[in-house]
């Protein structure tokens, strides 16, 4: 395994450990990795640009043209800076949020607030942006990456943008390593902040800042954070963690919300259970529908994103009119990682119980285990067409699935025949194995729903869910 698929296999493994358990503050460089608008009902002002320092520090780029707008709840002044058109902080936020306990200075000493901001808790740095900007969204942080020449799917300790994104001053270290200063190409000016915990936890200052995103990871426990490390290599690097929302503490930056972009958009189509929403990163569109009583929307058809940078996310028999037909086939961290469009992620075990036993719920249908065996809900959640041998189903509730087959390191097999889809859980049998995922699958020749464990080098379709709101 690749040094690359390695790190990005531990990010989804860390995520699927959270499941299992609730984890607290991780101390380490890498990881355990909806959308929403802050406010709070403040407003800000933003003057030209000028070479000023607003907030004080000697670590801003002299050579580029900040922004600079005032937060009128405090009347602080920040740095901005604009990156492939959108407007970030270019410093991280020092808001103060009244009669709030998870807002806190590293080491809860005021000058570390002063030099590298406030650490936060997710629920707030949900809220904490002043009017008019907002935590970015997972999708931000990637075209962010991708602008200035780095990679969303590369190693988060040799992730070229990492180092274009620190700010130029030394202090990014890794045990006795320095990792030097970055170059700050960008005049994004990233400082080591550290992170924090609500058990009174401190760590990292010094060698790794963290940043929230708005986007859920795995569940809504979870959510995404990018992290720069001082790198064991002394190249300082970005990579991608889940982390869980309520006991971690990290920093934020706001983007100005007339540049947020990704997450897609939704409108009423037909019937009050189906909806259409683009995926901004490609503007392709698809069909979701809500099954169970409205409580999950799920994709109506299989996702066909081609992930940028990433070999394993593949068309059956390499044919590009597999795509357009059934969907991409992706090995299981491209599932779990990248995939699915911002605030969508990939259904886990129990999104999958829930909508089975719904299902046969609806129509007497039979099943069994604790992760659940249905033996008659593929009849009703197959397409009514596309399946070979007179295999197909009712589409009763318009989930539509189709056999998109699956691929491996022995070729293809299986299109026509039988659906293979990705789930977000995972069984670990030991130290010695790498976790196993599940996986359900529906044939042609049985009106079943079932498991299966795979292996993360499978390639097999992918329907990203999101929660309904309320």
């Amino acid at each position: 395994m690749s040094k690359t698929k390695g790190f990005l296999l531990a990010v989804a493994v860390a995520a699927m450990a959270f499941t299992l358990s609730c984890s607290s503050v991780n101390d380490d460089d890498g990881g355990s990795s909806s959308s929403g608008n802050g406010g709070g009902g403040s407003s800000s002002s933003v003057g030209s640009n000028n070479n000023s320092s607003p907030s004080g520090g000697d670590h801003f780029n002299p050579n580029i043209q900040y922004g600079s707008f005032t937060d009128s709840r405090d009347n602080k002044t920040y740095r901005s800076v604009v990156i492939d058109g959108k407007t970030w902080m270019a410093e991280n936020l020092n808001y103060d949020v009244p009669n709030n306990a998870t807002d806190v200075c590293y080491d809860n000493n005021p000058d570390n607030c002063a030099k590298y901001g406030r650490l936060y808790d997710w629920a707030t740095a949900m809220e904490a942006c002043p009017a008019g900007w907002s935590l970015p969204k997972k999708a931000d942080w990637e075209e962010l990456i991708r602008a200035v020449g780095g990679s969303v799917t590369i190693d988060g300790g040799s992730n070229p943008a990492g180092t274009k994104l620190r700010a130029n001053v030394s202090g990014w270290t890794s045990g006795a390593i320095d990792a030097g200063p970055g170059t700050d190409d960008y005049g994004f000016s990233a400082l080591p902040g550290g992170k924090g915990g609500t058990s009174g936890s401190f760590s990292r200052v010094g060698s790794q800042g963290n940043w929230w995103t708005a986007t859920n990871g795995l569940n809504n426990n979870i959510a995404y954070d990018y992290y720069m490390p001082g790198s064991l290599t002394g190249v300082g690097g970005l990579g991608i963690n889940q982390e869980n929302k309520s006991s971690n503490l990290f920093s934020v930056r706001c983007l100005q919300d007339n540049s947020s972009g990704g997450g897609g958009s939704s409108s009423s189509v037909g019937g009050s259970n189906i909806i259409e929403f683009t995926d901004d990163r490609d503007n392709k569109t698809y069909k979701a529908v809500s099954i169970n009583n409205g409580q999950t929307w799920w994709m109506a058809e299989n996702l066909n994103y081609d992930i940028p940078d990433y070999t394993d996310d593949v068309c059956y028999n390499n044919n590009s009119s597999n795509c357009t037909k059934y969907g991409r086939l992706y090995d299981w961290v491209a599932a779990i990682v990248f995939a699915c469009p911002d605030g969508w992620r990939l259904p886990t075990n129990n999104d999958w119980d829930e909508l089975l036993r719904w299902v046969d719920e609806q129509n007497g249908g039979e099943g069994s285990g604790d992760i659940y065996d249905s033996y008659t809900a593929g009849r009703h959640l197959k397409a009514s067409s596309g399946w070979n041998s007179s295999g197909n189903g009712t589409d009763k509730y318009g989930f539509s699935a189709l056999p998109g087959g699956v691929g491996g390191s022995d070729g293809f097999e299986a299109v026509g025949n039988i659906g293979y889809w990705w789930t977000g859980s995972g069984f670990e049998v030991d130290e010695n194995i790498d976790l196993l995922p599940y996986y359900r699958f529906m044939s042609f020749d049985q009106n079943s729903a079932l498991w299966l464990l795979g292996n993360v080098s499978n390639l097999m379709s992918v329907r990203c869910v999101v929660d309904a709101e309320g």
